[in-house]
Formats: structure tokens, C-alpha cells, sequence
């Protein structure tokens, strides 16, 4: 019997959530052993007593301050809840007022000089009420809302000249229908439907210039066919390629990033623009490209295989998941790509990488595991 890549819930308002994102590979190639001498670059500032107690799924880096978020309840010795700063030059954590007061999880955060946007599963933040997406104020030290929020989880947002872009598997942002994505102006305070949005869940939101990204696991956006990644840009949906070449296939969009001029996406598919693609593929503006060129791209074995979160930092392309390859050489869920793929030392070896984000010197890491790199290292990992 073949494997079925998705288990999938579909809700009667319209909603897909994306339940499993894993897929299978057939055969388990032999690899060699990753350099760990690479473990040098691994900090071991997150041991235990000094770490969060609990899975990290979103972090975003601003200048000296890196926000954290996920379902932890503690972040070294402060009581947290599922969101906390990590404040560089001190060395310390802080909290963001109370946290989430009424909810399951953070899984956005994104930055815009004093405003920080949280986004996941809640109904109640820093004692505001705020449904599944909230602002703090890094100079009140205060939490608002976005008007009345989205009526569903939040998994992404990006930012673009005052304006706050959403994603995740909700049908209404402000009581007006916006499907899965929508935009928020922080000077009206109006949100606003972007074309209709998308007939899926969305994973990713990433900027190019003024074109925003938008991955998950879709078939339209808009009324224009996009398989599981699209662009909207001024007023209008665009897939990416034509016909039998348009998005990728054989799974899900689970992260995307931008260099500025090719877009990079990474998630569990098998396909892109019409070619095959081991978990990660290239969007050069004009088509499509697959990024094996040393080796075999990244691979998996059993349900294991598939690529959370994407970032750039400095010239290379990160990726992190559950991933046991790069190229040829064997990895612990974390690689980079820099025209053939690299390990990272010997990774996260106990538990799956869910969240990604450099500030162009330093690379962040968030997850399920407890060892990085050789050391202990518990949800949440710094590469320099």
C-alpha cells in the first residue's frame, strides 16, 4: 500500500489544518560521518538551568534581543508563558509581562523597531485580551491588540512598511472574511483581505522586495492555481511557473526565504516546478531549480524526512527539521546550503529543529531538542 504523505483534518468552516508533514523515503543510502570538529561553533550558554523548559517554535532576533516562543513555562530561572527575551549582552532572560495568559502556544514572532507580533494559539496575552495575535511594546512593556485578532492560529508574519502580513488557518481577521492570510495596517487599524486569500493552511511568509511569498498547503490563491506556494504582489495573486511546473508537489511548504533575489522553500514535498526536489527548491523569478548538487539533497528515513524552518544567514541558506542527510553526509536535523550542501557539526541529535533566525552574525535555533552540537543545549541553540 503506498504512503499517504498528509493526514489532514477538514473542518466544516474550511479550515485545513495540517496534522502530519513528514514523508517517507524508500531507501536509506549510506553516508559518511559529519565533521565535528564544527561543534566549536555550538554555545554552550543553554544548558539546562539556563534554558527554557519546553519545545521553541518562533524566534526573531533584533539587535541584542532574541524573542522566543513556543510552550515552555519556564526560561532559565523565570516563570514564563510560551514567550520570553533573551537579552545578549546580559546574558539573561526576561519576560514579556505574564505571557499567555489563556492558550496553547506561540508560533510567530516577527520584529519592527519598538513592536513585537506574537502570534499562535491564544485568547489572552500579558492580561489583554488578544485572539491569536497581540503587540508588544519594547518601551511601555506593554501588550495591544491587533483589533479583534484572527479565529484561528496564527504560524506566520512578516512585516513590510508598516504594514503586518498573517498567515496561518483562520477564515476571518477583524469579523471580515480574509481565508488563511490577511493584512493588518498598524495607521488605520483596518484589516484587509489579500485577493480573496488562500483555499489552505499557510506555513511561511517571506518579502522580496514588495512580492510577499506565501507557503503551505494550498492549491489556489486567490483564483489563480498555486501548488502549496504563491506570490501576492500590489493587488494581485501570481503562481510560480506555468501549468505542469507551477509550485511544488508531493507535500506541503512548511518554510520560505529570501536572498534578496531567488526565493528558497523547504517543507516535505517531492517535486518542484515539474522536477524532483528532496525537501528544498529554488525560485529563480523565472523558474524553478533543485539544490543537489552535492550529493543527494537532503533525505530522511521512515516518516522522519521533512524540512520545518529556512533562513538565510550571511550568504548561505540554513534549513532545519527532521532531516538525517545532507548531500552524502550524515546530519542531525540542521544543514546549510552554500551550492552544495554542509553539516553543521553533529547537530541536534534527540530532537526535530522547528524555528530558525539570524541576525546576519549569529544563528538561533529552536526545537525539540536537548543536545546541540555535542553540548547541552535544551530547545534552543546559538551558532556563531
Amino acid at each position: 500500500m503506498k504512503i499517504n504523505y498528509y493526514n489532514l483534518l477538514l473542518l466544516s468552516i474550511g479550515i485545513v489544518f495540517l496534522i502530519s508533514s513528514c514523508k517517507k523515503k524508500e531507501t536509506t543510502p549510506t553516508y559518511s560521518d559529519p565533521d565535528t570538529s564544527l561543534d566549536i561553533h555550538w554555545s554552550s550558554t543553554f544548558e539546562s538551568a539556563k534554558s527554557v523548559n519546553g519545545p521553541v517554535y518562533a524566534i526573531a532576533v533584533n539587535g541584542s534581543d532574541v524573542f522566543v516562543g513556543g510552550t515552555f513555562t519556564m526560561a532559565g530561572t523565570i516563570t514564563t508563558s510560551f514567550i520570553s527575551k533573551w537579552d545578549t549582552l546580559q546574558k539573561k532572560w526576561f519576560s514579556l509581562s505574564s505571557g499567555v495568559n489563556d492558550g496553547s502556544n506561540v508560533k510567530a514572532i516577527a520584529v519592527d523597531g519598538q513592536y513585537v507580533y506574537i502570534g499562535g494559539a491564544f485568547s489572552k496575552i500579558g492580561g489583554v485580551t488578544a485572539t491569536n495575535i497581540a503587540r508588544w511594546d519594547t518601551v511601555s512593556k506593554t501588550f495591544s491588540t491587533l483589533g479583534t485578532g484572527v479565529n484561528g492560529p496564527v504560524s506566520s508574519i512578516a512585516v513590510n512598511g508598516g504594514i503586518i502580513y498573517v498567515g496561518g488557518s483562520f477564515v476571518t481577521a477583524g469579523g471580515i472574511t480574509v481565508n488563511n492570510v490577511a493584512k493588518y495596517d498598524t495607521t488605520t487599524t483596518n484589516w484587509t483581505s489579500l485577493g480573496g486569500g488562500i483555499n489552505g493552511s499557510v506555513s511561511s511568509l517571506a518579502f522580496r522586495g514588495n512580492g510577499l511569498y506565501v507557503g503551505g498547503y494550498f492549491i489556489t490563491a486567490g483564483d489563480v492555481a498555486a501548488n502549496n506556494v504563491g506570490r501576492w504582489y500590489g493587488n494581485s495573486w501570481t503562481g510560480l511557473g506555468n501549468a505542469s511546473a507551477n509550485g511544488v508537489t508531493g507535500g506541503t511548504v512548511m518554510g520560505v526565504t529570501t536572498n534578496g533575489t531567488e526565493v528558497y522553500v523547504g517543507g516535505n514535498f517531492s517535486n518542484a516546478g515539474g522536477k524532483p526536489a528532496d525537501l528544498v527548491a529554488q525560485w529563480t523569478g523565472s523558474g524553478w531549480a533543485s539544490m543537489p548538487s552535492s550529493g543527494d539533497g537532503l533525505g530522511g528515513d521512515g516518516f522522519s524526512s521533512c524540512v520545518n524552518a529556512i533562513t538565510m544567514y550571511g550568504t548561505s541558506v540554513y534549513v532545519g527539521g527532521s532531516i538525517v542527510a545532507a548531500g552524502n553526509v550524515k546530519t542531525n536535523n540542521i544543514a546549510k546550503w552554500d551550492g552544495g550542501w554542509f553539516v553543521l557539526g553533529s547537530g541536534a541529535s534527540d530532537g526535530a529543529v522547528r524555528a530558525l533566525s539570524s541576525n546576519g552574525t549569529d544563528l538561533w535555533v529552536g526545537g525539540d531538542f536537548k543536545t546541540m552540537g555535542g553540548k547541552q543545549s535544551c530547545y534552543i541553540a546559538h551558532w556563531k
